[in-house]
């Protein structure tokens, strides 16, 4: 591969600014456009593939540079992974920017070339094709900026596993879930072989929205104090957030809505029994993603 094609298939002239870049090339034999190159996602190159399979790696395969012997990469290599299969676009964008576990389908040889120390880089993918160190290759301070990710769980819990840190590496934690905001916005942790592990990086989820109102008697001004007020989540069941003052009015605070499709619902209630108050309307429900006020039964 070349930044201008050459006597290979161009990348793309933005690969020797001195930021760095994901490269990936995908191969169909005998195919229209069977040859591609691609630069951050994006489509770079594309040409006839010949009617030739790939050459057989039977022996050593050389990085950052052509049988160990010429062409020698000028910069930085990271996360190099070789699949068995020709990926799409798609494919290519949806983990060019986070780590691999290893075990993907299709995925042949993994180095991400995180350990940071000695002169061997490990193959992930558990086929055993580590590398070792030639000439003057060196472990550099930082590495890509990947992207790695986690899911909280009916608690609020999370772990995020694989962060390859070398020697020492600062990592920014940010949480993010549609409009809600949190304190802090983000944490900076930095793990290192003396710490590596961190505990206790929390977040408080601090968004919520105000839905005021009031309740009074039927045909009157007249307020009704100490009404129940239930928001509810979509279908599911209201949950008691706050009361009518004695002046009929009231206050409650109300998690945004995710999109158009997620509404929240508000309802009042007085009484049990025999003496269930019926308030018109029954309920009320907004799309909220700001305060909501005016809210009448």
């Amino acid at each position: 591969m070349t930044a201008s094609g050459g006597g290979g298939i161009a990348v793309g002239a933005a690969v020797t600014d001195g930021a760095w870049h994901h490269v990936a090339m995908t191969w169909q034999r005998n195919t229209a456009s069977g040859f591609r190159s691609y630069l951050d996602g994006a489509l770079v190159a594309q040409r006839q593939s010949s009617n030739l399979p790939l050459p057989k790696i039977d022996g050593s395969v050389f990085l950052g540079s052509l049988n160990g012997a010429f062409e020698f990469t000028r910069g930085q290599l990271d996360e190099v992974r070789i699949w068995r299969v020709a990926r799409t676009q798609a494919e290519i964008r949806a983990s060019m920017n986070r780590p691999l576990t290893g075990d993907e389908p299709g995925l042949t040889g993994y180095w991400p070339l995180d350990q940071g120390s000695h002169a061997v880089a490990t193959d992930l993918t558990g086929a055993g094709h580590n590398g070792t160190f030639k000439g003057g290759v060196y472990w550099a301070d930082k590495g890509a900026p990947l992207r790695v990710c986690a899911v909280t769980d009916v608690e609020g819990n999370y772990t995020l596993a694989r962060l390859g840190y070398g020697e020492s590496t600062a990592f920014t934690v940010t949480p993010t879930l549609g409009a809600r905001s949190f304190n802090p916005a983000f944490k900076t942790i930095t793990l290192n072989g003396q710490n590596p592990v961190q505990n206790e990086v929390d977040f408080r989820d601090q968004t919520a929205f105000t839905v005021s109102g009031i309740a009074q008697f039927a045909g009157t001004s007249c307020p009704v104090p100490g009404v129940e007020i239930l928001v509810a989540e979509g279908n599911k069941p209201g949950v008691v957030k706050g009361m009518t003052q004695s002046d009929g009015t009231f206050s409650v605070s109300v998690d945004p809505s995710a999109d158009a499709a997620d509404p929240r619902r508000i309802t009042p209630r007085l009484g049990g029994g025999n003496d269930v108050h019926r308030f018109a309307p029954a309920d009320a429900s907004f799309i909220v993603t700001g305060d909501v006020a005016g809210v009448a039964f």
